[in-house]
């Protein structure tokens, strides 16, 4: 939904028959996604569709990505490819879990559909000493707000701090000081930190609005329907409750669980094939 990429990239192509244009709509056509602003984006979409031409393609990392897509584009074609992880240093993350305590990172807009609220929320019902460390650009100001003042009213033994940004290139090595990864966002296309966070060997507690499925069943976490709210406390006391020796367990899960999804050299070729598609 922008005028400055999506609709200039959709009039050159209008113009240039023989030009092949990739959209990819990273998870903006997601129903979640699409009731915030709804008739604006109705609109732009009836815009979208005018302008585009029989060499428009589109690009999609998930199954559930794709479905939301034919929605609204359905005669064209679809490439579902994965995204391609950032490098992170081999540096394993190695410091203690103490039980009856846990630090928490989330790392993401500050934004209604990463649902912070929800996050800080669920704090008012996990026992023993808990650090939940936010990172992210304060998108929302009255939202960011409304966090905060959250924050402020829980339990003394629950720990909160807006963390401002972190640069993409300190992710990796910011998410191994923390022991579990929360994301129980609305909606999820890929998970660029869900998955930077799996790979240094930290656990994610995420909603099953992402393409991670089966994380508990594999010993790397929980994907839990938001509608479930005591299931996340669950998860949550479970690493508050943990032994060293389990969580070393578990870490090493995590990051075994994302290496063995990610089929990095397969996604490489198969993103050679789209761009370079005669």
């Amino acid at each position: 939904f922008s005028r400055q990429y999506s609709l200039a990239a959709l009039k050159y192509a209008s113009r240039h028959k023989n030009v092949r244009l990739i959209i990819a709509p990273r998870g903006e056509l997601m129903p979640s996604a699409l009731q915030r602003k709804k008739l604006i984006k109705s609109l732009f979409l009836w815009c979208v569709k005018g302008m585009m031409t029989k060499n428009t393609e589109f690009h999609v990392t998930s199954d559930e990505e794709r479905a939301a897509l034919k929605k609204h584009f359905g005669k064209h074609r679809v490439w579902k490819i994965k995204n391609l992880p950032s490098k992170i240093s081999n540096d394993k993350k190695n410091f203690s879990k103490d039980v009856g305590s846990v630090s928490i990172a989330m790392i993401g807009r500050i934004h209604p559909i990463k649902n912070i609220d929800y996050a800080i929320d669920l704090m008012n019902d996990v026992t023993g000493d808990v650090t939940l460390d936010i990172y992210g650009p304060e998108e929302d100001k009255k939202y960011v707000e409304r966090c905060k003042e959250m924050a402020a009213s829980l339990p003394s033994n629950i720990k909160v701090n807006f963390k401002g940004i972190v640069e993409h290139d300190a992710v990796g090595d910011t998410l191994k000081k923390y022991h579990v990864f929360l994301s129980p966002t609305q909606s999820e296309n890929y998970g660029h930190s869900i998955i930077e966070g799996l790979l240094c060997g930290v656990p994610a507690i995420i909603s099953n609005n992402t393409p991670w499925h089966g994380l508990e069943s594999d010993l790397a976490g929980y994907d839990i329907d938001l509608g479930n709210r005591d299931l996340f406390v669950k998860a949550l006391q479970s690493f508050v409750d943990m032994d060293e020796d389990t969580y070393c367990k578990w870490s090493a899960c995590a990051s075994s669980y994302i290496t063995s999804r990610l089929a990095v050299q397969e996604t490489v070729e198969k993103y050679v094939e789209m761009l370079v598609k005669k």
